[in-house]
């Protein structure tokens, strides 16, 4: 998947990226998501990839992504931690 959002990046622009973090960071904040941890572990992995795949895009969303250091699931802390250094 994050490869393919890569690739839509690519050509089409960051729009449709943007708009898949915007969409994952409102349904991990709005619901009870902290016993959903296979959930939890796949956006993890998605978001890292996307951010080794195209950081820029992921560097001009990172003020949504920046909400998982007050997460109670560690597995976001540290996938923000993988996007922060592979956006460096």
């Amino acid at each position: 998947m994050a490869e393919f959002v890569s690739l839509c990046v690519s050509r089409s622009g960051s729009q449709i990226a943007g708009d898949i973090i915007r969409d994952l960071t409102k349904q991990i904040f709005h619901t009870d998501s902290s016993h959903e941890t296979i959930g939890i572990k796949n956006i993890a992995k998605f978001l890292s990839k996307l951010s080794k795949l195209s950081p820029k895009t992921v560097y001009s969303n990172i003020s949504c992504l920046l909400g998982f250091f007050d997460c109670e699931a560690y597995l976001l802390r540290q996938s923000l931690i993988k996007i922060l250094a592979n956006t460096i």
